[in-house]
């Protein structure tokens, strides 16, 4: 059985991606509802579906050992204790998001595709369907850490309601762009 080693790619392209999904944490969008929307999601998307299920989730947990190591990555910082901020389950939903984008990517783009269209149609619906299990990743999270550890219940909905629907237009621009640039950069990917 062969032995799987770190590529000059892989030690090239995991932390580019880790870099830039710690600049989107402090690349802030001011929205009209008072919470700033950040471009972490857009790189952790990018990420999967230009690198792959693998390396694209490595990136990811690459960004969140930094970040829980103390160095203060994350929008409102760093450290261990951050695995007690509400916003954290989103953090996890990045790792799941890059895997899933990337692995279903990685089937789309092997089959045979019929038209230019329909590919960028497919990578819309595969980024949708990744940061939709990022929402849900996090709600979910915010739900038990508010009900479970902090003692203040409420409802699943009303998480839905502050943490999540808020942001879901902007993520689906994020879909988009994300779709548009894998697309053209197809011959780029690493896997």
């Amino acid at each position: 059985m062969q032995k799987s080693r770190l590529s000059i790619q892989d030690l090239t392209f995991i932390p580019l991606f880790t870099a830039l999904t710690i600049l989107g944490a402090f690349l802030k969008i001011p929205t009209p509802w008072g919470v700033p929307v950040s471009l972490q999601f857009f790189f952790a998307l990018c990420g999967g579906m230009l690198l792959g299920p693998w390396r694209g989730a490595a990136a990811q947990l690459l960004y969140l050992a930094l970040g829980l190591l103390g160095l203060p990555v994350f929008t409102a910082g760093g450290g261990f204790g951050y695995v007690l901020h509400p916003t954290f389950g989103f953090l996890l939903g990045f790792v799941l998001s890059a895997f899933v984008s990337g692995l279903l990517t990685q089937r789309i783009l092997k089959k045979p595709v019929p038209s230019p269209l329909r590919q960028k149609i497919y990578l819309f619906l595969i980024a949708v369907s990744a940061m939709l299990l990022c929402h849900l990743t996090g709600a979910v999270y915010m739900y038990l850490l508010k009900s479970l550890y902090l003692g203040s219940p409420v409802s699943f909905l009303k998480i839905l309601m502050l943490a999540s629907f808020p942001f879901l237009p902007t993520d689906t621009l994020w879909c988009a762009v994300a779709a548009l640039l894998s697309s053209r950069l197809s011959k780029l990917r690493i896997y």
